[in-house]
């Protein structure tokens, strides 16, 4: 997908802003449940989800667009300080009902340190861009807004910077995820990622 924006940096401050436009927005992902005490039911299990149900009443060509304000600032070497705002459009049907809510994400993240070792943390919200569970609701469905908090170090040398860290994201809401039943759960889920990447100046 194409992402549009801009940049400006200083010695101690940059500011960018971006918008983007996605091509699909089915995305599945495998998440962690838990839930207990569903008509004397204990459950817990993985499960793959759709992020988004398909529909083929939404418009490829008008799928919702992404905003993105981002902000640091270094008041000195070895403090870097970030925090970005995310806004998703949301999208609605034909006949006026809400598919994919309009959300506001945050996130705040910290880099320590300065030479050839440093050390980076955050912390940002997930909110779900899918409605609410209703009663008639035909499963499997999961509503949860996620917390997510993150860590990594960063290794330096003349030519090569590497990164190397991992994100748990946390979250509380509601699911129908047992066939049998048709009341809706409250859940508990948990997601992690981890990542690796590196940079080398030739």
């Amino acid at each position: 997908m194409p992402i549009f924006g801009f940049q400006y940096r200083s010695d101690r401050f940059s500011l960018g802003a971006s918008f983007r436009r996605g091509l699909a927005f089915s995305d599945r992902t495998k998440i962690n449940i838990e839930t207990t005490n569903i008509d004397n039911i204990n459950a817990s299990q993985s499960i793959e989800l759709d992020s988004v149900a398909t529909s083929s009443n939404l418009n490829q060509e008008s799928n919702p667009a992404t905003y993105s304000l981002g902000l640091a600032f270094r008041p000195f070497s070895a403090l870097l300080l970030s925090s970005d705002l995310i806004y998703h459009q949301g999208k609605k049907l034909n006949n006026g009902d809400t598919k994919l809510l309009r959300t506001i994400n945050a996130s705040f993240g910290v880099e320590l340190g300065s030479g050839a070792f440093g050390l980076l943390l955050g912390v940002m919200t997930n909110r779900s861009m899918l409605e609410s569970i209703k009663q008639d609701t035909i499963g499997p469905a999961v509503h949860v807004d996620f917390i997510g908090y993150s860590g990594g170090i960063i290794i330096r040398s003349k030519s090569l910077e590497a990164s190397f860290g991992g994100l748990i994201q946390q979250g509380k809401g509601e699911s129908k995820i047992v066939n049998t039943s048709d009341e809706i759960q409250e859940v508990e889920a948990m997601t992690s990622h981890y990542f690796v990447s590196a940079r080398y100046n030739f």
